[in-house]
């Protein structure tokens, strides 16, 4: 059998026999709409970097800078639009080159995903190395995210755009997880253009500096019956401590592995409405990124409330 590698150039070399201007690549190597493939012309009008889209996407990437803007590509007649935000795109855009293209173009960039009418060409955001000095949290009750193998870059973006919301110190992501694309900008409301997302490569020798340094480490689990180790998180949270916290989550088709969770000080789970726990085999949990958004705002209010009180 051929390995995917194999079958996909092979496929490469099919594809750019019948398509001599163009150049395949992928998008972000995941299967499904606006995830796959993308063809860039050569010569006039080549992409040099990203795609993003999505006017939120677009906007704070301009206002951030944190990426290199090679071209603009603008519907026609966008201009005349009364959209506040596409005229402060438009303002932010100035000293960028532009080219103005019909619909059916930045379809064809964005991959039929929802462009909004602008798309940019940009330079790739990448992940930060964290830092051994900024584990050093003292009487500091911040919180910081992990996500282990979170590969489906829609959960990704949903998940970023969460923690912003809430005020979430650092996201950090397992080395194999779903890279940084333009879908992963897009599901995030544009929260990747304007946030430093960490990445760590060994995840067990990081929890264990963590522990060493007096993290508390949460783990969250599916709901299951009986299980009286976990903690339900609609309850009262007093077993969290007012210190630095790391919040773990894991895929959905795997979880948290067992050295992962040996590590955690507070399992949390989100128990159902007590009428569907008879049919809990039916839909057995949350989407990730459901699950996380209910987690971090009860434990954020958790937080807020402790401090007040204190």
């Amino acid at each position: 059998m051929q390995s995917f590698r194999a079958c996909n150039f092979n496929f490469f070399k099919f594809t750019t026999q019948f398509l001599h201007l163009s150049e395949y690549i992928y998008n972000s190597g995941l299967p499904g709409l606006g995830k796959g493939k993308v063809y860039r012309q050569k010569g006039h009008g080549r992409i040099i970097g990203d795609i993003l889209y999505g006017l939120d996407s677009v906007f704070n990437a301009l206002l951030r800078k944190k990426r290199k803007v090679y071209k603009a590509y603008i519907k026609n007649e966008i201009s005349n639009s009364k959209n506040i935000k596409i005229k402060n795109i438009l303002i932010l855009l100035q000293n960028t080159l532009i080219e103005y293209v019909p619909r059916q173009r930045l379809n064809e960039l964005s991959c039929n995903r929802p462009h909004q009418g602008i798309v940019l060409d940009v330079s790739p955001v990448k992940f930060v190395s964290l830092q051994i000095s900024d584990l050093f949290l003292p009487n500091k009750a911040e919180i910081w995210l992990y996500l282990y193998n979170i590969k489906d870059p829609m959960n990704l973006g949903a998940i970023l755009r969460s923690s912003f919301y809430f005020g979430i110190g650092k996201v950090i992501v397992s080395e194999n997880s779903c890279p940084l694309t333009n879908v992963v900008s897009k599901a995030s409301a544009g929260a990747l253009e304007v946030m430093d997302i960490y990445q760590v490569h060994d995840s067990y020798k990081f929890l264990k500096m963590l522990k060493e340094l007096g993290w508390q480490i949460i783990t969250t689990q599916a709901f299951k019956k009986n299980n009286h180790k976990s903690t339900l998180v609609t309850n009262n949270l007093t077993c969290l401590q007012k210190k630095p916290s790391l919040i773990i989550f894991g895929n959905e088709s795997e979880g948290i592995p067992d050295l992962i969770t040996n590590y955690s000080d507070v399992p949390l789970t989100i128990s159902p409405d007590k009428y569907s726990c008879n049919d809990l085999q039916l839909v057995e949990s949350l989407n990730v990124s459901v699950s996380l958004g209910i987690i971090l705002h009860q434990i954020v209010n958790h937080y807020n409330n402790t401090i007040r009180q204190t």
